[in-house]
């Protein structure tokens, strides 16, 4: 626990108080840990057993600079015992945000052990390398950090493309007034005919995309927003080939109920990327937004980090297609 208890504290410390101190009393980390478990923990645990520079210590999880303790940096000794080696990661830490420790490893790994630490300071010389994580990267010249305004001008773009709201309206029509069900192979055949045709996601055989999706029985689930239904229909087996329909499957799942189903693309994909690394709006460690769970929190965290929860998941989804269509256009080989 004692870990984890300095883990939470100097995420806290970063990225809450923006404060940026790493050395901890040890009440601090200890106070953290007697939440975190039922005994009490023992001063012992801080000042000799999870102490690395103690010459009789069991684990090396944590620094020491005469009374204080920081976390132990990944590698710090070449991986031996710098931390358990079991974690429950996907234990809630911070209930309001949703962030889960997997997200604070995330952090662990991918920022705080790439700190260059002074031998011997104590918070007061930090220096420019410890506001790496509070300085913006230069923003590319055609984007614009995200605001209401900024999502409001693309949802204007939106409605003059007249060919996209068209064939959004008509498979809108067909997917949630004349074709609503998944049960008739004839209503699924049309509907994944069309998905396919007007966006153009690659199936070039939909007949046995329609019966797997036939097959999966997705009413109730497409209902209650079932998370893990996207992966389900994005798999399908073609000539004893897997395929993965991902995109497909999201945009699928969206039209029956854009509530739940945000779409995956690959401008999406490129433009939630583009602010992680300007603005480390989650850590995404090694999210995989190919993954619909994980995908759906990023961008609902992009969506909550910049204050546009007022915007459905639908305009975020058009905020960020056209704004990813325009920033990062696809490069072709001169031949």
């Amino acid at each position: 626990m004692e870990w984890i208890a300095a883990l939470i504290k100097t995420y806290v410390n970063f990225t809450i108080d923006k404060s940026n101190k790493y050395w901890l009393t040890q009440s601090e980390i200890r106070a953290i840990a007697n939440q975190l478990c039922t005994k009490n923990v023992q001063p012992a645990r801080t000042s000799q057993w999870c102490n690395a520079d103690h010459p009789n210590n069991t684990y090396n999880y944590l620094r020491a600079n005469k009374d204080v303790r920081r976390l132990t940096k990944q590698n710090e000794f070449y991986g031996k015992r710098e931390f358990p080696s079991e974690l429950p990661s996907n234990e809630v830490i911070f209930e309001n945000s949703g962030i889960s420790l997997y997200d604070l490893i995330a952090w662990y790994k991918d920022i705080y052990s790439r700190f260059d630490f002074e031998s011997g300071s104590q918070n007061e010389n930090v220096g420019n390398k410890m506001n790496t994580v509070n300085t913006r990267p230069k923003l590319k010249a055609n984007i614009n950090i995200p605001n209401q305004s900024e999502v409001r001008k693309y949802l204007d773009k939106w409605s003059d493309l007249e060919n996209y709201t068209l064939q959004e309206e008509a498979l809108d029509k067909l997917y949630s007034r004349t074709y609503p069900k998944n049960t008739d192979i004839n209503d699924v055949l049309i509907k994944v005919a069309s998905l396919n045709d007007f966006y153009s996601t690659n199936i070039f055989s939909v007949f046995p995309v329609a019966k797997h999706i036939v097959r999966l029985n997705i009413d109730d689930r497409l209902l209650s927003g079932d998370e893990t239904l996207v992966n389900d229909i994005s798999s399908v087996t073609i000539n004893g080939v897997n395929k993965n329909f991902y995109s497909f499957a999201t945009k699928y799942c969206s039209h029956h109920n854009p509530h739940d189903y945000p779409i995956y693309d690959s401008y999406v994909d490129k433009t939630l990327t583009y602010f992680m690394n300007i603005d480390n709006f989650i850590f995404s460690g090694s999210m995989n937004m190919k993954d619909f769970l994980q995908f759906k929190k990023i961008l609902l965290q992009f969506r909550k980090y910049y204050d546009l929860e007022r915007f459905s998941i639908k305009e975020i989804d058009r905020y960020l297609w056209l704004l990813g269509k325009e920033a990062f256009p696809p490069k072709y080989k001169n031949r």
